[in-house]
């Protein structure tokens, strides 16, 4: 293989765990629009900036298990509530009766 390239089982391993560190995110923004927080009460909570929090909500960072310790603890929850996305989390809590965003990337 050349130097560089990915093979398919890599990349589907990266794809797998990029659509779960999206899950994640998700989940986070779910649980704290139940809760009724803000982007920013949350990061706040959590001790982190808010872009920091955005990104994480969006799966667009792959958040360090303190991280996730952090914002589970900002949530009041834990960290096993973050880490195992349900997949009925369809509804955007931030809007009620709106879905999630999708992303297609």
């Amino acid at each position: 293989m050349r130097e560089g390239s990915t093979s398919r089982r890599g990349r589907r391993a990266d794809a797998e765990f990029q659509a779960y560190v999206l899950g994640v995110g998700r989940r986070i923004a779910y649980l704290r629009g139940r809760s009724g927080l803000t982007q920013q009460e949350a990061a706040s909570r959590a001790g982190m900036e808010l872009t920091q929090w955005q990104r994480l909500e969006r799966g667009r960072t792959n958040p360090t298990l303190q991280t996730l310790f952090e914002a589970a603890r900002a949530l009041s929850t834990n960290v096993i509530a973050l880490a195992r996305p349900r997949k009925d989390v369809t509804e955007n809590p931030a809007r009620p009766g709106r879905p999630a965003r999708r992303t297609s990337r």
